[in-house]
């Protein structure tokens, strides 16, 4: 028993250091601020730590688009502090100026206080939806729109107590952890679709719960403890899936992969590795992680966050862009040494040694352009802050919406 609460205590750290990059801070308040990015500000949302993780997605025609993202909430408490919130919901929100202004529209997953059993011991905790991606698949009739998100049991203040306790401000119960999925007719209607366990690692998640697939099966990847961190893209009848996995606290064994579905996402087939710890280590990083899978122009790019260790802690900083060779065969562009060919790199606008990264695109979203989360210091209590960049993935973007053009 020992030693499975030890290995747990591992993935624990490393697991609840993805969510820890995104707002760890370690550096001064008195910088001159950057303006090269523009605060996006959703109209009507009132989520008091912030908002963070977004995913756009355009209508066939470029008229609408729409947002998903992380909603961080600690009720009753607009403290200036770094936040581990308490909840943490996926909302939606509505453009219909390509990205010039957003209106809140609904709560599309509900984080809610829970018990869960791990060892015949009643956990108290709370029921997390983080990193969204929302894909429009046309060709799929009553479930035109899709949304993946990483769902897990959180174990924030004042709640943890077992089965290990936390150094920081959370814990997070792999054994309750997926890989969630909903569809419908339309994003509104997603509010109320059925969620579904679509990926689990293993034997994992536990008894009540259980995935529709197990993912280290179709991946033939035993090792594998747990999957995040969803980009999506539907293109000629297939859509693609893009995720990252954990093995433990090693980082040279964790991996970025595509699946692919050709049924609408009845059944999954794994496409291959995308990115592995040796390029992440030829750009002087840790990790590429939280990605995105993005189209323009006819070719198909891959988003990632690099991830640099500092002071024993990992710091998300910005995005870089890399474009598919062949995304049919998951294959980026590579030079003769066969490393990655950078397409394009953004960097954190804001002083602040805060996180950012895990952007996303899309085509019509002209005014924005790619967007990005940042941890904002001026922004507190709402530290999770998401912004337009203004580029492009090819081109940089003009900042005026197509309807001004």
């Amino acid at each position: 028993m020992k030693k499975q609460n030890s290995s747990i205590k591992v993935l624990l750290t490393l697991i609840t250091s993805v969510f820890l990059m995104q707002l760890l801070t370690g550096s001064t308040f008195g910088q001159a601020r950057s303006n090269n990015y523009e605060r996006i500000t959703i109209v009507g949302e009132t989520a008091n730590k912030g908002v963070y993780d977004p995913a756009i997605e355009y209508n066939q025609n470029g008229s609408v688009g729409w947002l998903v993202y992380s909603a961080l909430e600690s009720p009753n408490d607009r403290r200036k502090l770094l936040p581990i919130p308490k909840t943490i919901a996926t909302h939606l929100a509505k453009s219909t100026d390509h990205g010039k202004t957003w209106e809140f529209i609904s709560e599309l997953n509900s984080s809610a206080e829970a018990t869960v059993t791990i060892n015949g011991k009643t956990i108290k905790g709370v029921w997390w939806n983080e990193v969204p991606t929302l894909v429009h698949d046309p060709d799929d009739p009553g479930r035109e729109w899709k949304l993946f998100w990483h769902k897990y049991f959180a174990i924030p203040k004042p709640y943890f107590r077992f089965p290990v306790r936390a150094k920081g401000n959370l814990i997070r119960v792999p054994q309750y952890m997926w890989i969630a999925y909903k569809y419908a007719k339309t994003p509104e209607e997603l509010a109320s679709a059925k969620e579904v366990i679509l990926f689990g690692a293993g034997k994992l998640p536990l008894a009540p719960y259980k995935a529709e697939h197990n993912l280290n099966e179709i991946i033939s990847w035993p090792e594998a403890k747990a999957y995040s961190e969803p980009g999506s893209l539907y293109n000629d009848g297939v859509l693609y899936l893009s995720l990252s996995g954990f093995t433990g606290p090693d980082v040279k064994h964790d991996k970025l992969f595509l699946l692919a579905t050709f049924d609408h996402g009845r059944t999954w087939k794994y496409a291959g590795n995308l990115i592995d710890y040796d390029d992440a280590a030829n750009l002087d990083y840790i990790r590429l992680t939280g990605s995105s899978l993005v189209e323009e122009n006819g070719r198909f790019f891959l988003l990632v966050s690099p991830v640099k260790l500092e002071n024993n802690k990992g710091v998300q900083l910005g995005t870089y862009v890399f474009e598919f060779e062949d995304i049919s065969k998951a294959k980026l562009k590579r030079d003769k040494k066969g490393k990655l060919v950078v397409c394009k790199y953004l960097k954190r606008s804001l002083p602040e040694e805060l996180n950012s990264g895990q952007s996303d695109y899309d085509k019509y979203n002209t005014y924005g352009g790619i967007i990005m989360p940042q941890g904002d210091l001026s922004s507190a209590p709402a530290y999770a802050q998401i912004f337009n960049t203004k580029e492009g993935i090819i081109n940089k973007q003009s900042g005026v919406s197509n309807d001004k053009k």
